[in-house]
């Protein structure tokens, strides 16, 4: 086990700034090109777990994270391409997580590229031993010449279906799943001319009540509306931006604090990370605000609030200049601050992700260096500044069903309720009993606010 620093100090590889400070600790320095980050809790106990993209092997790697102890777990193979796959595929690529058999246990659909030829397959997880096995193969690169693939509901029966591009015909498919993780292919595909498809979202952006595809192509962003309620039916491409140059990541997210969603996107042509607003909650999109510039390769996005001050940051890493920034929210309204530097010694940082690994009620950086081999965890340490809370307060039962109740002798205005990704899931005026049924499974933060603005956060555990 590779043990968390005790959190009394700031000690050698403390970085501070202006608004916080994060502690640097290695998670592990054992990999060959790691590239990719997921978060995801394979074991359903609350927590998440890292999944690490190894590319210059043929391995996912599993972290599995003790909350107990705070404390990552050396690296173990998750899924070895060499076990199915070792005479066509030689690294990995995108690995995605969904309960695809209704078993409740998370499974996984992963790529694995070759020189000449690609596998795309499930691996579905053994619910007495916690180990992945080859499913299906869902699509081969001599059929879809594809790296890039989705999972979502697509049909609204409540499984999980599989969409995969064709990055040279630039069409979409779809497969269906039966619930029990076998996929039947759509022989039409669902939208032609879609382009280079590097990322995807599914949700409903003309507000009609149908989910739509959101996108990012090579050159720009689009979507694709839903046609109908009882049909897989998209209209043509639609394009939200164009002539945007090469772009490595794109979010939809409330900049501006008028409740609809934004899009923020990193382009590796300009170096720059810039929003466009959402001007009528349809995506007709307003002119386009840098937020940040003179960046060498940004290449992922994150989004939290980074300093416990309620408005969504931005977190970036820098490829070439190994580096992780943060963009503080100054305003709410679309303002932020320059970036603010958290390490400079991230040799081809890739990736990046916010999250409470801690359970302090701060989010954390959880990040990939392909250059150093190695995964690690910047700790927020902006809780020690806070002095003891004399609004804090208790919630029973923990875990709670249905029903959390509060114990304190103080009193509350409103209530706030985040998971783990500081992603609000739930709010409303104070009360001393709250309804958490129509909250999934896992672990939550309890936020408590007063009139005159003091907040007190408690954790608790949803079964």
């Amino acid at each position: 086990m590779k043990k968390l620093a005790t959190y009394l100090y700031c000690l050698v590889f403390c970085t501070a700034t202006a608004f916080g400070q994060f502690e640097e600790v290695l998670i592990s320095d054992d990999f060959d090109n790691p590239d990719r980050l997921n978060l995801v809790d394979i074991e359903n106990d609350g927590d998440f777990d890292l999944v690490v993209s190894e590319s210059g092997t043929n391995k996912y790697y599993l972290i599995k994270y003790d909350a107990p102890s705070w404390s990552f777990e050396d690296p173990v193979v998750m899924i070895d391409g060499d076990d199915w796959f070792s005479s066509c595929c030689v690294f990995t690529d995108q690995i995605h997580f969904e309960d695809i058999n209704s078993d409740g246990l998370v499974d996984a659909v992963a790529h694995f590229p070759g020189l000449t030829y690609g596998v795309v397959a499930s691996f579905l997880q053994v619910p007495t031993t916690g180990e992945f096995v080859l499913g299906s193969v869902l699509a081969t690169s001599d059929e879809f010449t594809t790296k890039n693939h989705f999972l979502n509901d697509l049909n609204d029966d409540g499984n999980i279906d599989f969409v995969i591009f064709n990055d040279f015909q630039f069409k979409m498919y779809a497969q269906l799943n039966d619930g029990s993780a076998n996929f039947a292919t759509i022989a039409d595909p669902l939208v032609e001319d879609v382009g280079y498809c590097i990322n995807l979202e599914y949700l409903d952006i003309d507000l009609d009540g149908q989910k739509d595809f959101v996108g990012m192509i090579f050159g720009g962003i689009f979507w694709m509306a839903r046609q109908t309620d009882d049909s897989l039916i998209y209209g043509e491409r639609e394009d939200l931006l164009s002539g945007i140059g090469s772009t490595s990541d794109f979010k939809l997210t409330d900049i501006d604090g008028d409740t609809d969603l934004d899009v923020i996107f990193a382009s590796t042509d300009s170096d720059q990370i810039t929003w466009a607003e959402n001007i009528d909650g349809m995506f007709n999109l307003g002119p386009l605000t840098i937020i940040g510039e003179n960046l060498d390769y940004p290449r992922r996005l994150s989004l939290g609030d980074i300093d416990g001050d309620g408005l969504i940051d931005i977190l970036a890493t820098i490829r070439n200049d190994a580096s992780i920034v943060w963009f503080k929210n100054l305003d709410g309204s679309g303002n932020y601050s320059d970036p603010i530097e958290i390490t400079n010694s991230e040799s081809l940082v890739y990736d990046a992700e916010l999250v409470d690994v801690d359970a302090d009620g701060d989010l954390d950086i959880v990040s990939v260096a392909y250059g150093n081999n190695s995964v690690k965890l910047f700790e927020n340490m902006r809780i020690l500044a806070i002095p003891d809370n004399e609004f804090a307060f208790s919630v029973y039962p923990n875990p709670a069903a249905d029903i959390l109740r509060i114990n304190s002798t103080k009193i509350f205005k409103h209530f706030a309720i985040y998971n783990l990704l500081g992603q609000k899931v739930l709010s409303h005026e104070f009360s001393e009993v709250i309804d958490v049924s129509v909250l999934a499974a896992g672990s939550y933060y309890l936020e408590l606010s007063t009139s005159d603005g003091y907040r007190s956060r408690e954790r608790f555990v949803k079964m």
